[in-house]
């Protein structure tokens, strides 16, 4: 009788041990694969500043003679060169306001950037640094470019630090700019749903 029990109880321990070991092997790889998860969770930095990270541009216009306006001279001043950007129409502010968008690329060697929309007057802006330097992923305040000129081949001019005509007066306010950086990848997914997109009539007025 005894024996009997004792064989009864070895039966119904022997597959709990089973049940016992079988656990830990399917909670060990668990665990592991939990603890992976977490340090790549720590380790990656979605919004930290990448060495390909761009600049974006966009221009408000505000004058009512601008209002019809189609196309956009967006022109990026460097110290060695000077890049013309397409600048694409995005839509149109609260207040039907044109909007366009440009990309300029890397920040860190730009001098200033030029706008014109007849290519007779050129609307001056320099990049604000410090404080008011562009940031990852939130547009600044919609400010007026520094100055307006009428001087011809401006542009060039600028990139080689000659004299240029600089009207500082109530004609700057006509035009408005903002600006962000953007991740590369995250420019190349905005262009393209840009295209795909029909124009918006909600930006942010100027």
């Amino acid at each position: 009788m005894t024996a009997k029990l004792c064989d009864t109880s070895v039966c119904s321990i022997r597959p709990l041990k089973k049940m016992t070991k079988m656990s830990k092997t399917l909670l060990l790889p668990g665990s592991l694969i939990a603890a992976a998860l977490l340090c790549a969770g720590c380790s990656t930095t979605p919004d930290a500043p990448a060495a390909d990270d761009q600049l974006v541009f966009q221009v408000c216009l505000r004058a009512k003679s601008m209002a019809a306006t189609k196309l956009l001279d967006f022109t990026i001043v460097r110290a060695d060169r000077r890049d013309i950007e397409p600048a694409m129409p995005v839509g149109r502010s609260v207040k039907d306001q044109p909007v366009f968008e440009a990309v300029a690329g890397s920040h860190a060697s730009i001098k200033s950037t030029l706008l014109s929309i007849d290519r007779k007057a050129w609307y001056g802006f320099d990049l604000p640094q410090g404080s008011q330097a562009a940031r990852l992923g939130a547009w600044s305040d919609w400010r007026p470019v520094d100055y307006v000129s009428r001087t011809e081949d401006a542009a060039y001019k600028v990139q080689h630090d000659l004299p240029i005509e600089k009207q500082a007066d109530a004609n700057r306010e006509a035009v408005k700019v903002r600006f962000t950086m953007m991740h590369y990848k995250d420019v190349l997914a905005t262009r393209a749903s840009r295209r795909l997109e029909l124009p918006r009539t909600d930006l942010d007025p100027c």
